[in-house]
């Protein structure tokens, strides 16, 4: 049994990379729930999809989740016996609330490491076409959208650093870049995917994104 907890800053293309990775063989498959919403407001909507959701394969971090008020008494916070027998497959990838580089403080990657291994995401590739769209949609934390991407990227780089994580150029990835793929794909111990440039193609033509 192999389980894997993506790391990604908002914009970063995080949830996809969770649905991405279960589509393989022997993880647990599950649908993603398209969110039309901005991420500066909640409130703000645009006809296409903005980002995704996976709310069965987010695991919650009880002493952070103070920090996140938006989930307050919206979602279940389940033991991780709890959690993952809900999932009955050999192998699971699955999205750690919070799911910011910055907040993984020891204490938090010491008690999700217990569970997972890390995978933790950057852009290289393409970065400017992320700075345009965090800025478009306002995951910024309060900062111009270049200066966030800068520093959501020296924090994963950091993080990965520190825990000896794999890292992933998710800018990469989703240009279909076969290398990206293939060290994931080793890193995961798993066979390529047949058609896995279909499912990132179609994700970027979901949400709008060239």
């Amino acid at each position: 049994m192999s389980d894997y907890a993506v790391v990604f800053a908002g914009g970063f293309f995080g949830t996809f990379l969770v649905h991405f990775i279960n589509q393989h063989e022997n993880f647990s498959k599950g649908e993603y729930v398209a969110n039309y919403k901005h991420w500066s407001d909640g409130a703000t909507k645009e006809d296409s999809p903005v980002h995704l959701n996976m709310p069965r394969h987010s695991l919650y971090y009880k002493p952070h989740m103070s920090h996140v008020e938006k989930f307050k008494g919206q979602a279940k916070l389940l033991d991780w016996e709890e959690f993952r027998a809900l999932h009955d497959c050999k192998n699971l990838c699955i999205k750690p609330v919070p799911h910011h580089p910055e907040m993984f403080d020891d204490a938090y990657c010491d008690w999700l490491e217990e569970k997972a291994t890390l995978i933790v995401c950057y852009i290289d590739k393409d970065k400017h076409k992320i700075v345009e769209r965090c800025d478009k949609f306002g995951v910024t934390n309060g900062t111009d959208a270049q200066s966030y991407v800068d520093n959501m990227n020296k924090e994963a780089l950091q993080l990965a650093q520190r825990r000896g994580a794999f890292i992933l150029d998710m800018g990469s990835l989703m240009n279909c870049d076969i290398r990206t793929y293939g060290m994931l794909c080793v890193h995961l111990n798993v066979e390529p995917l047949f058609g896995w440039q279909d499912l990132v193609n179609k994700h970027k033509e979901l949400i709008g994104f060239e």
